[in-house]
């Protein structure tokens, strides 16, 4: 055991980064060196749900955890939170966020950086290491830095103690985002999509991931569906019992709601926006329908000096809509698996298509062979092991300090 206590502290922002990349990492290190005590500082973030502390304090492998404001008056004033060791020899870990924040943090605490992204991160001298998940190839990276996919390894961590069942009816994952102002407008789409799937396969069952970062509140009393321009929404009602809990559409549709284990383990597809769930998804070998519909794009937050002209009298809104869509040219595939491949495994609907083009593509999808196509999108991601690799990397990193 060292003389000094050792402390990893983590830079993180988003959901996507602590379900996927934050806990498989942090469950291998602490199988490895359980000595070395993780200490997690959360970074603004335009994307946040605001649940990221409370899902982070309930997480076993993280000793110490701090919000935004925390945060900063470590940042800015050198104050540490409680749990935070001053007198701890110190690694940073960067995950997620602004690299500037992470910088001046690092330099408040006198310590050195890694980092773990899917893309380049600069400037690359203000880190000691940087690992990439092998999405992107950026320029002056050795092989060495690449350790694969965590997402991977986040997929069978959360597969693992969750039982399949095979009934022989389709089982339809239904994944509405992690953010509580997603869920409010995504799932009554998804619903009325779920309501014409139902009427052709009267035996599908229908399964909600809830993301942890969603709150219970929203399902109990679900709000009345927006309904515009060709997008569609069915009012929602919670209905509880001994076979569990349920939002029933106004058709009858039963959906139900569970854990992001489950569905990863029992359905047969799944329908999701792109991000982390369609890496998880594909990891685990379930296809899926990704959709990103752009009927309220002008609501959707987007980082930087795009995420403020929203806030500009009459010109604001269509301006932060063409913003958003403009982005989105820059990529040629949203799914991760597709991005993977760098070719269309699976269908992505982006746009102002109609829950009617959602159900279809389904359907299409059920019609195919979705063993084959799920063993396809999950060697697209690659094979399991960043975790235990990063983790070996930061335990070296604290050895070497040692000797």
């Amino acid at each position: 055991m060292p003389s000094r206590p050792r402390q990893l502290v983590v830079t993180i922002n988003g959901p996507g980064e602590i379900a996927a990349w934050l806990t498989p990492f942090a469950a291998a290190l602490k199988r490895r060196a359980p000595h070395i005590r993780i200490s997690v500082a959360l970074l603004p973030c335009v994307f946040s749900s605001g649940a990221e502390l409370s899902v982070l304090e309930r997480l076993e492998t993280v000793d110490a955890a701090c919000g935004v404001s925390d945060s900063w008056a470590m940042i800015l004033r050198g104050r540490l939170p409680p749990g935070f060791l001053r007198e701890a020899e110190t690694l940073v870990f960067h995950f997620g966020g602004e690299v500037a924040l992470t910088r001046a943090l690092a330099w408040r605490l006198g310590a050195e950086i890694f980092a773990y992204a899917d893309h380049a991160l600069g400037p690359a001298r203000a880190f000691a290491r940087i690992f990439y998940s092998g999405l992107t190839r950026p320029p002056g990276a050795r092989a060495e830095d690449f350790v694969g996919e965590l997402m991977v390894d986040a997929a069978r961590m959360i597969r693992g103690g969750a039982a399949g069942q095979g009934g022989g009816h389709p089982v339809i994952g239904l994944y509405p985002g992690s953010r509580d102002y997603m869920v409010r407008y995504l799932l009554p789409f998804l619903a009325v999509a779920a309501d014409a799937i139902a009427a052709r396969h009267p035996d599908a069952e229908f399964l909600i991931a809830q993301a942890p970062f969603v709150s219970d509140a929203l399902m109990a009393d679900f709000p009345p569906p927006v309904r515009a321009e060709a997008w569609d929404g069915t009012a929602l009602t919670l209905q509880t019992g001994e076979d569990g809990r349920f939002l029933v559409t106004e058709a009858g549709t039963r959906l139900r709601l569970t854990t992001n284990a489950e569905v990863l383990a029992r359905a047969d597809l799944a329908i999701s926006l792109p991000g982390t769930n369609s890496g998880e998804m594909a990891a685990a070998g379930v296809p899926m329908v990704t959709i990103l519909p752009t009927h309220f794009a002008d609501l959707a937050p987007l980082p930087g000096l795009a995420g403020h002209v929203g806030r500009l009298p009459l010109v604001g809104r269509p301006l932060k809509r063409f913003l958003a869509h403009q982005a989105l040219k820059g990529y040629d595939f949203l799914a991760q698996p597709n991005r993977r491949a760098g070719r269309r495994l699976v269908p992505e609907l982006v746009g102002l298509f109609t829950t009617a083009e959602v159900a279809a593509a389904v359907e299409q999808m059920l019609a195919t062979d979705l063993k084959a196509l799920g063993a396809e999108v999950q060697k697209a991601m690659g094979p399991p092991g960043a975790a235990e690799k990063l983790a070996a990397e930061v335990a070296a990193y604290f050895e070497a300090r040692a000797g």
